[in-house]
């Protein structure tokens, strides 16, 4: 059954909820308790509610530095109660199963099949090939950063979408029970502080939070798909008969690719603005930049730059983690890793 794989394919040990039971209770005593865990998830697939004890969850907050000064530099860890994760997980596994005939292959990530990699050296091609691009016609990639982009998802939004992709009602509803009945009470010196409901955001820490989040960023490669048949928005091409390139989404994780013009500044940041208007997401400019090719005068790059309000970059810098500029192996290239 799949409530009991799910809770015997958690670690054991894994922070509890706000009950306090970790997930070797469920795996050790199931014989006790697997009965009546699983009539709860049958009945919520049935008649679409649970217990609000149950949907509850604790935020503890994790310092990003020694000292913290301000709520930014603190990272908010959401904690779920097993018997949830254990019914959202059973979803989960359902899901994943379609998940590549609902999502491009430009999106990788948590799509069974596709490997971060592909996206990186994807990245990685195309920064080379415009480092060596000669003539007029240069090519610019834009990395986006999104702010706070799970928190901020609005609700109507994942509906739609879950409409759109054809989901059953029946799933619908209860995927929106489980994202709406939130009820956070924050952990803060040792004591809970009363309970907050969100208006809008998916659960952190849940195992379905992230396809839901996949699912909605499906949407705006439509809309820079749909820019592409219009003839607004000029990919790039890394050969005569190569690909066309547009963009790569990896969760929130945007890199989007067109010709240098800014024309093509404009159409970009058209399909942002209408995108983060419906879903409720928001382009950090500051933390977001702009690679251009060199072929590109300076003076013309820094007007496209202006024109977008994203900062120019000479290198792109790592991409999920790895440099994406080729070149000889140093000590300083690589003195961020730790052994």
């Amino acid at each position: 059954m799949d409530i009991h794989k799910a809770v015997f394919d958690k670690k054991p040990f894994q922070a509890p909820g706000p009950d306090g039971f970790q997930a070797i209770f469920y795996q050790q005593a199931w014989k006790v308790v697997g009965k009546d865990l699983s009539e709860m998830a049958i009945s919520f697939f049935e008649h679409g509610n649970l217990p609000l004890a149950v949907l509850e969850s604790t935020v503890v907050l994790i310092p990003k530095v020694e000292e913290p000064e301000s709520v930014t530099q603190l990272r908010p860890i959401s904690l779920n109660n097993v018997s949830l994760k254990a019914i959202t997980k059973a979803m989960t596994s359902r899901l994943k199963s379609v998940m590549r005939t609902l999502v491009s292959p430009r999106q990788s990530s948590f799509i069974p099949g596709r490997q971060t990699m592909d996206n990186i050296v994807v990245v990685q091609e195309v920064v080379h090939s415009l480092r060596k691009r000669k003539g007029r016609k240069g090519g610019m990639v834009v990395k986006i950063d999104l702010e706070k982009a799970y928190d901020r998802l609005r609700w109507d939004f994942l509906r739609d979408t879950l409409i759109e992709v054809g989901l059953p009602s029946s799933w619908i509803r209860c995927i929106m029970y489980c994202v709406q009945q939130n009820r956070m009470r924050i952990l803060w010196n040792g004591e809970l502080l009363e309970a907050i409901t969100p208006s809008r955001g998916v659960r952190q820490g849940d195992p379905l939070s992230p396809y839901l989040f996949v699912l909605c960023m499906e949407r705006l490669s439509h809309r820079i798909d749909k820019a592409v048949r219009d003839k607004l928005w000029n990919p790039i091409r890394l050969s005569p008969n190569g690909p066309a390139l547009t963009h790569l989404f990896f969760a929130d994780d945007l890199v989007l690719f067109a010709e240098a013009k800014i024309s093509q500044v404009k159409i970009i940041k058209q399909c942002l603005d209408e995108f983060c208007e419906s879903s409720g997401q928001r382009v950090n400019f500051a933390k977001s930049i702009i690679y251009i090719s060199p072929n590109i005068h300076h003076a013309r790059a820094q007007r496209l730059s202006t024109r977008a309000g994203i900062p120019l970059a000479t290198s792109l810098g790592k991409y999920l983690g790895i440099q994406t500029t080729h070149g000889r192996v140093t000590r300083s290239r690589y003195e961020g890793l730790l052994l």
